[in-house]
C-alpha cells in the first residue's frame, strides 16, 4: 500500500509538473503576444501621430500664407492711405494758397474802391464795378471761413 501511495504521489507530481510546464509555456507565449501587441499599438500610435503632424503642418503653412497675404494687403492699404493723405495735403495747400490770393485780391479791391471814391466821388461806373468785384470776392471768402482762419487771413 505504501508503494501504491508513493506511486500515486509520483503520478500526481508528474501531472503537476506537466501542468506547470504547460502553464509556463503558455505564459511565455502570452508574454510574446503581449510584446507584439504593444509594438503594433506603438507603431499604430506613431502612424497616427505622423498623420496628425502632417495635417497640422499643412494647416500651419496655410495659415502662414494667409497671414502673409493679410500683412501684404495691410501694407498696400497703408501705402494707398498715405498716398491719399499726401495728395489731400497738397490739394489743401494749393487751396490755401488760392484763398490767400483771393483774400489779397479782396483787400486790394477794397483799397482800390476807397481810393477811387476819394479820387472820383462822382464815378459811379467804376465804383459799381468795384462793388460787384468786392461782392464776388467776399462771397468766395465767406464760403471758406475755416481756411481763412487757418491761414491767418482776416475776414
Amino acid at each position: 500500500m505504501a508503494e501504491d501511495v508513493a506511486e500515486h504521489f509520483k503520478d500526481l507530481i508528474k501531472m503537476q509538473d506537466k501542468e506547470l510546464r504547460s502553464l509556463r509555456a503558455e505564459v511565455q507565449q502570452l508574454k510574446g503576444e503581449n510584446s507584439e501587441l504593444r509594438k503594433l499599438t506603438t507603431d499604430e500610435d506613431k502612424t497616427i501621430l505622423l498623420w496628425k503632424v502632417g495635417a497640422l503642418t499643412k494647416q500651419c503653412k496655410a495659415l502662414q500664407a494667409q497671414c502673409d497675404l493679410l500683412q501684404a494687403s495691410r501694407g498696400s492699404v497703408e501705402v494707398a492711405r498715405l498716398r491719399e493723405r499726401q495728395l489731400q495735403r497738397a490739394q489743401r495747400q494749393e487751396l490755401e494758397q488760392q484763398l490767400s490770393v483771393l483774400a489779397l485780391a479782396l483787400d486790394e479791391a477794397e483799397s482800390q474802391k476807397e481810393k477811387l471814391i476819394k479820387e472820383e466821388p462822382n464815378g459811379p461806373a467804376s465804383v459799381s464795378e468795384m462793388d460787384e468785384l468786392l461782392a464776388v470776392l467776399t462771397q468766395i471768402h465767406r464760403a471758406c471761413p475755416e481756411e481763412c482762419s487757418k491761414t491767418g487771413v482776416s475776414t
